[in-house]
């Protein structure tokens, strides 16, 4: 089967200049490729001009990337097209750059002689506007992330929009479905994401310290600074380290907020490490803890949950269903410090009988959320959406 992926969201390989987000869309794509499938990937790269014209100062006298860049990862062809977003606010990238998309995403399938027979978009209302100029007479598929669900809040008439395109919309949680659902018919099935972890054996400790770990970019809506105020209620009753891996625009302001909460042998800032690394420090943690807000999903928790440390998240966020508070990890408000200092004193208090029931549970939820498992699931989806005569000839 051929198919397009159009999506706002994928991994870069090369070009540090540009920003890197998340890389789960990719995780869930590049399997198809194994599969048998053709799969192409169209790329919208939205950067705001102030981020590009950081970019430009930052990495002077480096190649700086053009508009266009392709390039293939892990077997799976990618057209990187660059927009540029004048106005942080703006929901979708307006008509006049669409109609360019448009362009672009019809002269790279001819050039490619690559025609497709189902078209899936993440984060559809992000790219809504760009069908209106180009037409693709194959099924129509959308997956809702945490970002659509803020827009069609907002922009009701986004929602119309998205209707009148896309014959199936579906969901990467159960959060995200549920809201969704306020404003649109959604498929009850979840294209959730699945990891795969190096097996290694738990590194023990000779030190009965609680290592709290925290993956993740160092900007406001992952609530870092509510643990470490959290952690610093609990200061004088549990001993803890807290590992921060990441970098972000909120970076000074939270290790000021540690030097002034925490004592300096309770916390170290590592910036960004390669992958190995975060799994090596995830497998002699004990708790990995976001409780973000406007969170898709999140691989950085099923990682940790397979590594096996107990996973503290944010109740009605993209990870709430696959944790379950009480069972394969603990859920709190994220606007709450006192539930997550209280999620961290009874972490701290549990025999470790408890723990280890906790992290069994958790290495079981997470037995079914592999890469490959989750990836024929998203697969299943889109054959739902193919015509069987058609789907019989394909197979």
């Amino acid at each position: 089967m051929k198919i397009l992926i159009v999506t706002t969201i994928y991994k870069i390989d090369g070009h540090p200049e540009l920003f890197h987000d998340t890389e789960a869309v990719h995780y869930l794509v590049k399997p198809l490729v194994d599969f048998g499938h053709q799969v192409k990937v169209i790329f919208i790269y939205r950067q705001n001009i102030l981020k590009k014209l950081t970019a430009q100062i930052r990495y002077k006298g480096d190649e700086v990337s053009s508009n266009e860049y392709f390039y293939n990862c892990d077997g799976v062809d990618v057209a990187l097209c660059k927009v540029i977003l004048y106005l942080k606010s703006l929901w979708n990238i307006g008509s006049g750059t669409s109609k360019k998309v448009a362009n672009f995403i019809d002269r790279y399938l001819k050039e490619s002689d690559f025609t497709p027979d189902v078209c899936v978009s993440h984060v559809p209302s992000a790219t809504v506007d760009i069908w209106k100029y180009l037409k693709l007479d194959v099924p129509m598929i959308g997956v809702l992330h945490e970002s659509d669900v803020q827009i069609m809040s907002k922009h009701r008439n986004v929602v119309g929009m998205m209707e009148s395109t896309y014959s199936s919309l579906y969901a990467r949680s159960s959060s995200i479905r549920d809201r969704a659902r306020n404003f649109t018919s959604v498929k009850d099935e979840i294209v959730y994401s699945g990891v795969d972890i190096p097996e290694k054996t738990r590194m023990s400790r000779n030190d009965d310290k609680l290592v709290i770990l925290y993956v993740g970019k160092l900007i406001k809506r992952k609530r870092l600074d509510y643990l470490i105020r959290a952690l610093s209620k609990v200061s004088s009753s549990v001993n803890f380290k807290l590992e921060i891996y990441g970098e972000g625009d909120f970076e000074e302001s939270l290790k000021e907020l540690c030097n002034s909460c925490l004592n300096d042998d309770q916390y170290t800032f590592y910036g960004t490490r390669p992958r190995n690394e975060i799994f090596d420090a995830m497998y002699q943690a004990d708790v990995f803890c976001m409780t973000s807000v406007n969170e898709t999903l999140g691989l950085v928790y099923l990682e940790a949950m397979a590594c096996g440390c107990i996973v503290v998240g944010s109740r009605g966020e993209g990870i709430d269903g696959i944790v379950k508070d009480g069972v394969n990890g603990i859920l709190v408000s994220p606007d709450s410090i006192d539930e997550i200092s209280n999620a961290i004193l009874k972490i701290a208090n549990m025999s470790l009988e408890e723990r280890e029931r906790y992290v069994s549970a958790a290495k079981e939820t997470m037995s079914y959320y592999t890469e490959e498992k989750a990836s024929e699931h998203y697969m299943s989806l889109i054959e739902n959406n193919i015509d069987p005569e058609l789907l019989a000839r394909l197979s």
